[in-house]
């Protein structure tokens, strides 16, 4: 990854465009594609959706903003970039959902997916390095300043759907996305055809989402989104944010769910899932220590919301699903030095007190 990035196209270019394509399936990825490294063609929408303050209090955003003008800022003398795709939608979850569970999306209900894509690209990267002499490169996936879904778009994989996802005739839009920049131009790729929008008038995700986080214009307003609530917002959610989490512990699927081009896609992806995180319940997130809850969720995307996190997302669920049985372990993080924590376990309190009279017995197993 450190050969000189003046390099031009490959000088026997017949079968190049097959044969990486089979080494992207050799790999696991759905999809592959290759485009020109030049300017994304999106920069100056999201530009401005930054500059309306849509990404709430996600700076490290904007703090890259111009580093996502120019693939250069990552790679120097980058000539292409090609970009791949893997699907990462389970089986169909079995697991019993009582009052107090707490949904986990779809993506972080196996291994961190960034340390899988890594591994792949990294060996990946070191095969085309045997195909083409003197190719340096760099594997990215969405850790690196780049705006993979515009490049994914214009290399193929799909289209950007009104959910603002990158969608695929045939895994549909549960999918991650990871990149090879490249200090060579390839072949064009014969298979490669940009993909239409096939949104149509379809509006089920704008209309599914509790929350109208997503606009018109294909445009997600971060600011009302379960998801950053759950994962990037940090602290205090407020009793408007908070109450209104519809049972997710951990990022949404909602969007997805109701969207037609997931009903057919496939099963079973490489990423895996442990068939114990498709929901945690809240009162044994509540029960558990720092530690114990670290190595419960290790090695997985929910590490990065922090015990603390988890324990304020579990209050605000139970302040919602929970019973009269829940409210001493409620109680007992009043008093938090968290203030996010502190202030979900006090809401919840007051919910439970005010619905306790018609509320169920269900037991909590303590």
């Amino acid at each position: 990854m450190t050969r000189s990035p003046e390099m031009g196209p490959p000088s026997n270019p017949e079968g190049i465009a097959e044969r990486i394509l089979k080494k992207a399936s050799k790999f696991g990825f759905d999809s592959a594609g290759w485009t020109k490294a030049s300017p994304p063609l999106d920069f100056v929408f999201f530009s401005q959706w930054l500059s309306d303050g849509m990404h709430g209090e996600m700076n490290y955003l904007d703090k890259h903003r111009d580093a996502r003008s120019d693939p250069n800022s990552i790679l120097p003398g980058v000539k292409t970039i090609l970009m791949v795709s893997m699907n990462y939608k389970p089986e169909p979850n079995i697991t019993e959902i009582n009052g107090f569970s707490g949904k986990i999306a779809r993506y972080a209900r196996g291994p961190d997916y960034h340390e899988m894509l890594w591994g792949k690209l990294d060996k990946f990267g070191q095969e085309l390095a045997e195909m083409l002499p003197e190719l340096s490169w760099r594997g990215i996936t969405d850790s690196a300043p780049l705006l993979e879904r515009g490049y994914a778009k214009r290399c193929g994989l799909g289209w950007i759907g009104k959910n603002t996802l990158l969608i695929n005739r045939q895994i549909g839009s549960f999918t991650v996305l990871g990149g090879l920049l490249l200090n060579t131009e390839l072949p064009p790729n014969p298979f490669q055809n940009e993909t239409p929008d096939s949104c149509g008038s379809c509006t089920r995700c704008l209309d599914a989402c509790p929350t109208q986080a997503l606009l018109p214009e294909r445009k997600l307003d971060a600011r009302q989104c379960i998801s950053y609530w759950t994962i990037e917002k940090k602290g205090e959610l407020g009793k408007e944010n908070g109450s209104r989490l519809n049972g997710w512990l951990f990022g949404c699927d909602i969007c997805q769910e109701v969207c037609p081009w997931n009903r057919k896609s496939k099963t079973g992806s490489l990423l895996g899932q442990k068939a114990d995180l498709a929901t945690l319940d809240c009162t044994e997130v509540l029960k558990m220590s720092d530690d114990q809850l670290r190595a419960s969720i290790r090695g997985t995307a929910l590490k990065r919301t922090k015990p603390n996190g988890l324990r304020r997302n579990a209050l605000w669920i139970l302040g919602s699903s929970g019973t009269i049985e829940t409210l001493s372990l409620i109680e007992s993080f009043i008093h938090s030095e968290d203030r996010g924590i502190s202030q979900a376990a006090l809401w919840a309190k007051e919910q439970i007190k005010e619905r306790s009279t018609t509320l169920p017995i269900i037991p909590t197993n303590q």
